[in-house]
């Protein structure tokens, strides 16, 4: 009895030793940082070293484990630091992180600091620079451009700056106006860039029934039988050039339809017509370079169904201008002659004596000409001339002399404005 006595109480003893020297926690440190959970064997080691705070032991496993977790806790904030695509979170995480680093090794925290803050100022920098490119792209009206950007940088950065804002501003105003410019090309019955525009400002807003409702409209006309409908209304109203336009844009939809083709060329025809009968018109109140111009506008068509009135149209005009080249012969204007027989060599170039007059007025041109005189001052002079056919006659002196000193911008300057004085010109 008095054995076990004495053994219990040695064991007790033993325990209490224990407990007072921090053994236990020590093992319960050791136990922990074998099993690399430093932060718990940390903790343990501290305890140890309160109970014994000379044991250099203790103060030794402890510095080790706070290295320990100091490498580790570095990896992590390497690894985020290293992570594609940058997002803030990664850096706001870092900075936890290495403030934990910085109560465990001050050398180490410092490095991984400037790491950190060298890396966060290149990402907030680049941050800043899609931000810019935003506002850019929003003021050149790039809006599904500028929507793009904006997903991206709230992605990485979803508080900077007034992003939830502007991403509302981006979405109205660029919705808005996509549906503006789809209605715009609608008006003007362009429907496939309808369709594109609006589904733009759906993309921005999908909650804009507009512009469903005009996309679907205008899916609906684009098609053949449309703008066939639309020819034949133009038609029957008498425009041509309208009714045209929409039977070409018919023959995209069904390029073989031969009904198409010949609705085409019936309203060629009678585009034809019109322009010669309005040049008929032009001759009879003495507008005879309109005349000219309508004549030959004609030429692109040539439907022998018109043959007859093109060719007296063309006898008529002949007519005219060769009275109105042999007057000026005979009066000496020469450059009125001679712009007059070039018109006339445009439509009947086998005209009889037309060479020898071009012959004789070209001379006169060159007799009258002064090499004193430059191609410019002639211009001068027949910018300031006050009356019509002295005018024409020194544009033709500046036009010939510049010519011969080989200026042939001038030279066309000069022929342009004795068209323009004609184009306009009612002979009586």
């Amino acid at each position: 009895m008095k054995t076990k006595m004495a053994l219990l109480w040695l064991a007790l003893i033993s325990t209490t030793a224990c407990t007072t020297n921090g053994k236990l926690e020590y093992e319960q440190g050791l136990e922990l940082n074998n099993k690399q959970q430093y932060s718990q064997a940390i903790a343990y080691f501290e305890q140890a070293l309160i109970k014994s705070p000379d044991n250099s032991l203790y103060q030794q496993k402890l510095n080790e484990a706070k290295s320990q977790l100091a490498d580790e806790l570095s990896q992590q904030v390497n690894l985020l630091l290293s992570k594609t695509p940058k997002h803030i979170k990664n850096f706001n995480q870092a900075e936890q992180i290495v403030a934990e680093v910085k109560s465990l090794d001050i050398n180490q925290a410092e490095l991984l600091t400037e790491r950190l803050s060298d890396e966060k100022h290149q990402f907030i920098e680049a941050v800043n620079r899609d931000y810019q490119a935003i506002h850019e792209s929003m003021h050149q009206q790039k809006w599904l451009q500028a929507q793009g950007l904006l997903n991206q940088l709230i992605k990485r950065y979803p508080d900077y700056k007034n992003t939830t804002q502007l991403l509302a501003q981006l979405t109205k105003n660029g919705s808005q106006d996509y549906l503006n410019q789809a209605k715009q090309a609608f008006d003007q019955e362009n429907f496939e860039k309808v369709v594109v525009l609006a589904e733009s400002a759906l993309a921005l807003n999908p909650e804009l029934t507009q512009a469903e409702d005009l996309k679907t409209k205008a899916k609906t006309h684009n098609g053949a039988d449309y703008f066939i409908q639309q020819a034949e209304l133009a038609e029957k109203n008498k425009k041509w050039h309208q009714a045209e336009t929409y039977y070409l844009k018919a023959l995209e939809f069904s390029p073989n339809n031969a009904s198409i083709q010949n609705k085409l060329k019936r309203i060629e025809t009678n585009k034809e017509l019109t322009l010669i009968s309005q040049s008929n018109r032009y001759l009879a109140d003495g507008y005879l370079y309109k005349a000219f111009l309508g004549y030959l506008k004609t030429q692109q068509y040539s439907f022998e169904k018109n043959a007859i009135q093109r060719n007296a149209l063309k006898v008529f005009l002949s007519v005219k201008i060769t009275a109105r080249a042999d007057h000026f012969l005979v009066n000496k204007q020469s450059g009125s002659a001679i712009f007059w027989l070039k018109t006339l060599q445009q439509i009947a170039p086998d005209a009889n004596g037309l060479r020898n007059k071009l012959s004789t007025a070209e001379k006169s041109i060159q007799a009258r000409l002064n090499s004193q005189i430059s191609a410019r001052q002639y211009f001068d002079n027949a910018q300031a001339e006050n009356k019509l056919f002295p005018q024409v006659e020194a544009y033709t002196n500046a036009q010939y002399q510049a010519q011969a000193n080989q200026q042939p911008s001038l030279a066309l300057k000069a022929k342009s404005a004795i068209k323009q004085i004609y184009t306009q010109y009612q002979f009586q």
